[in-house]
């Protein structure tokens, strides 16, 4: 029963410049597949100057309600706060993400549709790389790689995507180990106000480097995963 549309209007109005306040609607226009509402919510999108998810706000928000009820029987001390902080970014990982697959289906080239919104399909792309989220950056990467200006422009594109996924394989390869338990993942994660600036401050503190060697590619099957273009 919930009218996600006069939700994400409301949040409009407190965060007017946000582009992830356009999803619902690109979500409801693709499912009527209305063209004049799509292209009308993406040229919103291209006219904001960031999208963000609230990730890590959100995450924050959740750690102070959940420190207002008692912990589990038993978890005291730096043992209840750790339980804390991973039951908010589980709370914060289950609903945060909104149907990306809208926006890389409407932008998706190789078609009179999507070919005739290249222009704005770029401008989004750019209000995608300023994302509070890894994987909303990525996507505005394939963006930008298909909708490039030139061939610098998507060399441009392909580096940052090669330099991003790699930051993930090594954040997968440290996760859950002595050099980086969970407790001190999230607790990092939730000291900073994006996504990749956490991973990165993660990656340092387990000592692994934040650029990949030159002869490392990315592997393919997680590249199409990640960056949800696979339905």
């Amino acid at each position: 029963s919930c009218d996600a549309l006069k939700r994400e209007l409301r949040l409009r109005h407190i965060d007017p410049h946000n582009g992830s306040l356009w999803m619902v609607a690109l979500r409801d226009a693709s499912m009527r597949n209305d063209r004049p509402l799509i292209d009308s919510a993406l040229s919103r999108m291209a006219q904001s100057d960031r999208f963000d998810v609230y990730f890590i706000s959100l995450g924050q928000r959740f750690l102070v309600a959940l420190k207002r009820i008692p912990p589990p029987p038993g978890a005291t001390g730096a043992s209840a706060d750790s339980l804390r902080q991973m039951q908010a970014m589980a709370l914060v990982a289950a609903f945060v993400l909104p149907p990306m697959q809208d926006l890389v289906e409407a932008c998706k080239p190789g078609n009179s549709v999507g070919d005739a919104r290249r222009k704005i399909c770029r401008a989004i792309a750019d209000s995608l790389r300023h994302s509070d989220t890894l994987i909303v950056d990525l996507i505005g990467l394939r963006l930008q790689e298909w909708t490039a200006r030139d061939a610098a422009d998507k060399d441009d594109a392909l580096a940052r995507r090669r330099r991003l996924l790699w930051k993930m394989h090594q954040l997968n390869d440290v996760s859950g180990t002595a050099a980086m338990p969970p407790a001190s993942q999230i607790g990092i994660m939730l000291a900073h106000k994006n996504e990749v600036d956490g991973i990165n401050a993660m990656l340092l503190a387990a000592a692994r480097p934040l650029d990949p060697p030159a002869h490392w590619q990315p592997p393919q099957r997680a590249s199409a995963s990640t960056l949800q273009t696979q339905h």
